[in-house]
């Protein structure tokens, strides 16, 4: 298993967003701990 980290900007941005986007987002995110590379994931171009 992996470990996710967010910076702490994230925590404030989505205190911001409504409870079930909020929900989803967390659960989004926990799942890349488990799963890095989900199936129809894409590389992003960080240049």
């Amino acid at each position: 298993m992996y470990r996710v980290r967010l910076q702490a900007t994230v925590y404030d941005e989505r205190k911001a967003l409504p409870g079930n986007i909020r929900q989803r987002m967390k659960s989004l995110i926990d799942s890349l701990a488990k799963e890095p590379r989900p199936y129809n994931s894409i590389e992003l171009d960080l240049e």
